[in-house]
C-alpha cells in the first residue's frame, strides 16, 4: 500500500493522518510515571519486524481520537496490538472496552492483547510466540 492510499483509507475511517516519518518506526513511550519496560519495548520491536517482514504497514504508539493509544496499529489489517505487562482477565477486559467505540465505528477490525509476562525473554522466543499469536 503506498502512502497516498494509506492516507485515503485513514481519512475514510476518520483516523488522524500520521506524519510520514512515523510510519513503520518503533516509538518508545514514557507516559505516566513508570514509562515502558525493556521487555515491553522489545516486544514492540519484534512485532514491528514481523509486520515489516510480512509487508504490513504499521504505526506504534498511535493515539486514536478517543485518546486510546495502541502499542502497535497494523494498518494493513486495521488491528490494534496491545502489550500488557500483567494482563489478567480483568485488565484485558478493561483494555478491550476502551476499543469498543473504535470497532463499532469500523475504525479498527480487531484488538489483540498480549500478556508479555507469558512470553520468553529472548528475541527468538518472542518472535516465535508473536508469529503464532498474530498468525504471520
Amino acid at each position: 500500500m503506498n502512502f497516498q492510499n494509506l492516507v485515503y483509507m485513514m481519512r475514510m475511517r476518520g483516523l488522524q493522518i500520521p506524519r510520514l516519518y512515523t510510519l513503520n518506526m518503533v516509538r518508545h513511550h514514557n507516559r505516566g510515571s513508570s514509562g515502558e519496560t525493556w521487555k515491553h519495548y522489545l516486544c514492540k520491536c519484534v512485532c514491528a519486524k514481523i509486520l515489516y517482514d510480512s509487508n504490513h504497514e504499521y504505526l506504534t504508539e498511535y493515539e486514536f481520537k478517543n485518546k486510546v493509544v495502541a502499542d502497535v496499529f497494523d494498518l494493513t489489517t486495521w488491528t490494534a496490538i496491545e502489550f500488557e505487562t500483567t494482563a489478567g482477565p480483568k485488565k484485558e477486559s478493561v483494555k478491550l472496552a476502551s476499543y469498543v467505540t473504535l470497532t463499532a465505528h469500523h475504525t479498527i477490525r480487531d484488538v489483540i492483547v498480549i500478556d508479555i509476562s507469558k512470553l520468553p525473554d529472548d528475541w527468538a522466543g518472542i518472535e516465535r510466540a508473536l508469529r503464532k499469536r498474530l498468525g504471520l
